[in-house]
């Protein structure tokens, strides 16, 4: 379990899909400092909240189009309902400016 503490009264605990998104942001900085030749385009935290914010979104498409394929999959809903909170969530806000209730229609749009 990772822990990302915002200030020392609250802390975020990261959700599978974010857990995922920091192992690849964190290992591609990672190699990013020691490749001389490289250096990295964006700020390492923007980096991050991209990659965990497109995480999201690719566990949303996979859920929905299991959905789709068996409408009683509970697991699906399940995800779904969790990865929609998180687009609603504060810390969805913390980390874009993009609406989160504007990504959750243009994603189910897409087929």
């Amino acid at each position: 379990m990772i822990t990302f503490y915002l200030n020392s009264d609250a802390r975020r605990i990261f959700t599978a899909a974010e857990r995922r998104a920091l192992s690849v942001v964190c290992g591609n900085i990672c190699r990013q400092r020691w490749d001389g030749m490289r250096k990295p385009k964006l700020n390492p935290y923007q980096e991050l909240s991209n990659a965990i914010i497109v995480m999201a979104a690719k566990d949303y498409r996979h859920a929905l189009r299991i959905q789709r394929r068996n409408s009683e999959s509970q697991a699906a809903k399940i995800k779904i309902d969790e990865i929609e909170q998180f687009f609603r969530s504060d810390w969805y806000r913390l980390l874009t400016n993009v609406d989160g209730e504007m990504l959750i229609k243009k994603l189910r749009e897409e087929r």
